[in-house]
């Protein structure tokens, strides 16, 4: 739904495929877009999986593809689009794509603890880690490691689940049953690459509410990030915690087993603060702050390099992405005097 109120405010016509998993909260803003006035031709909604998207995608009548799904999902849709008929007078397709890549948020020695755990929790288990930028990796440099770990131990078995609607939680459920089957096959993957530390379980919510209630989970991993077995990345609140003994292996470790997306770093360092501004190769780098708490012409979401195609969503330039830049130019200089004309000589009355 990100795409939606961008390609509205730049005057587009909009075909929305919301997918199954978001139909009521799709269908209850459409019907709040109509009752603020919004011509019911201008929008479009449908609930189809990633094919219906791909169809969309292709069709001729198609100038902008705004997609946020899997990296799956998005190459399907990539994929539709390239080579497919184009309006008349458009030579390609816009493409604005937005999927998680490997998120990771380092942790350096001379950090404030308390912060960077609470940071931690909130980069990866908000929207319960299925948002583009959750982290699922967290690194943590040379001696502070046993400290963070046992102070993230502790926070993450008192962190609030439960149904959203109650403010008081922090974490609300994964989207489906295939997300659960997921995050459990995610956990399984962890338990034979390292240790598990905090599994949290929700039988007595999920009989109570029947929502996918599920973590968080906690995982030591004792190899690299390049080791790890597949599929432990997924969109879950997994945390996965690794030891560097160094800052510069701690950046390594965030560059591979994956294309960077999201990385989040806390130091009081001002010099390994720079440092790791000109290393990092990602998307988009938060510093001293969580990355999930996107604030339009804030804190964009999205940016360069293969998590994400396009300008990040909520930039300066997102909305000019929904528009077709039209040059007009003039020469104002004038040379000699505009004419005068003479005025016409009025009509003589009666006498």
């Amino acid at each position: 739904l990100i795409p939606l109120a961008a390609a509205l405010a730049a005057g587009n016509a909009v075909v929305l495929n919301a997918g199954l998993t978001a139909a009521g909260v799709a269908g209850r803003l459409f019907g709040l877009l109509l009752d603020a006035g919004l011509p019911a031709r201008v929008a479009h909604l449908l609930f189809g999986d990633a094919t219906v998207s791909a169809a969309i995608a292709g069709h001729p009548d198609i100038s902008v593809v705004a997609s946020l799904g899997t990296a799956e999902q998005t190459r399907h849709i990539a994929a539709a689009a390239h080579g497919a008929a184009t309006p008349a007078g458009a030579a390609c397709k816009r493409l604005l794509l937005l999927t998680k890549g490997v998120n990771t948020v380092i942790v350096d020695e001379n950090t404030d603890l308390d912060e960077a755990v609470l940071g931690t929790l909130a980069s990866g288990l908000t929207f319960a880690g299925q948002g583009p930028d959750a982290c699922s990796r967290v690194v943590v440099v040379g001696a502070a490691y046993e400290r963070f770990r046992n102070r993230l131990i502790a926070a993450a078995r008192e962190f609030s689940v439960g149904p959203p609607e109650d403010p008081s939680h922090s974490m609300g459920p994964l989207v489906s049953d295939e997300a659960m089957a997921a995050a459990r096959s995610a956990v399984q993957a962890a338990q034979a690459a390292g240790r598990v530390l905090v599994e949290r379980r929700h039988d007595e919510l999920f009989a109570r509410t029947g929502g996918f209630f599920f973590g968080p989970v906690v995982v030591e991993v004792a190899s690299r990030p390049c080791d790890a077995p597949h599929g432990m990345d997924c969109a879950a609140p997994i945390l996965m915690l690794f030891h560097a003994p160094t800052l510069e292996a701690a950046m390594e470790m965030l560059h591979e087993g994956g294309p960077a997306g999201v990385g989040v770093f806390y130091s009081r360092s001002p010099e390994n603060i720079q440092h790791v501004r000109r290393a990092f190769r990602g998307s988009a780098l938060f510093i001293n702050r969580r990355s999930t708490a996107g604030i339009v012409d804030r804190q964009p979401i999205g940016g360069a390099r293969s998590a994400s195609c396009g300008p990040p969503a909520g930039g300066a330039d997102y909305l000019r992405a929904f528009m077709d830049v039209r040059i007009v130019s003039e020469n104002v200089m004038r040379h000699g005097l505009t004419p005068v004309e003479e005025p016409e000589p009025e009509h003589a009355g009666a006498h």
